[in-house]
């Protein structure tokens, strides 16, 4: 089936908050989740279909700075309790977007993570820092491209590739992979609203351990979650019900009765 990438981020004033308190991090999974199963139902007039989502938190960019975002892998369509699959067309961004904007500042205040005043202060921005992207579309039969998307979605925060130079005097120099330089954008316009893009970083050694550092998860904690059609509650209770319908037919049994499957606690 078709599958789209779809990729969630807050302002930079949100984003410290995720690096002190890392459950922050799932909390925004969830609200992605959220958003993107309420559009879809919107989108087909169903409420009791759901896609098959993955999403992967990532907390760096192209170099290794904090960068808290979600990666979304969805199902261009939906699944009915029956197991249908209805298509879906491109998702509405100017709503997605309202609507993610909406989530993370309710669940931002309900965490007391920031006060009334700063939501209001951050609507007055003519850039607020919120974006959804949904530019990346993988055909059903692509199965080589949704590969290579899992891998960048899950790719790891450091490269030594990009570690292209230790000076004499310690510091550490990390380019990101786009190397081409970059016209500097037009004073007068708004490419510089948000800061110069670079694409490299020259840092002392412990500050450069610093960085690299933070992007350690903490022990436990899940960086790949699995929601509606792909979460592991639907896929169990799918594999239940077809378990259920072959040994109702006799194909679980072997011909002497004795299960095909051995109790995995049968050593208890």
């Amino acid at each position: 089936m078709p599958h789209r990438q779809v990729v969630f981020t807050i302002p930079k004033r949100l984003r410290l908050h995720a690096r002190f308190d890392r459950k922050l991090l799932g909390k925004l999974a969830s609200c992605a989740w959220t958003c993107l199963k309420s559009e879809a139902r919107r989108l087909l007039g169903r409420d009791d279909v759901v896609p098959g989502m993955i999403a992967a938190i990532q907390t760096h960019g192209e170099l290794l700075h904090w960068h808290p975002h979600i990666h979304v892998l969805i199902t261009c369509g939906a699944f009915t309790p029956t197991g249908d699959f209805l298509e879906l067309p491109e998702f509405d961004l100017e709503r997605l977007l309202v609507a993610w904007q909406e989530q993370v500042f309710t669940m931002y205040l309900a965490e007391e993570k920031i006060e009334p005043e700063v939501v209001e202060n951050i609507r007055t921005w003519q850039h607020s820092g919120f974006s959804v992207d949904q530019s990346v579309f993988l055909p059903a039969d692509d199965q080589a491209g949704i590969e290579r998307l899992i891998q960048y979605m899950t790719r790891c925060p450091f490269s030594l590739a990009r570690l292209i130079k230790v000076s004499d005097s310690g510091q550490v120099v990390y380019q990101a992979e786009k190397q081409a330089c970059q016209a500097y954008p037009d004073p007068n316009g708004d490419g510089t609203v948000s800061g110069v893009a670079r694409n490299f970083q020259i840092l002392p050694v412990l500050d450069f351990l610093a960085e690299f550092t933070q992007h350690i998860p903490d022990k436990g904690s899940h960086l790949n979650r699995y929601y509606g059609w792909y979460s592991n509650k639907s896929r169990g209770v799918r594999k239940k019900a077809e378990i259920a319908a072959s040994a109702a037919s006799g194909e679980s049994s072997s011909e002497n009765g004795v299960p095909a499957r051995s109790s995995p606690t049968w050593a208890k």
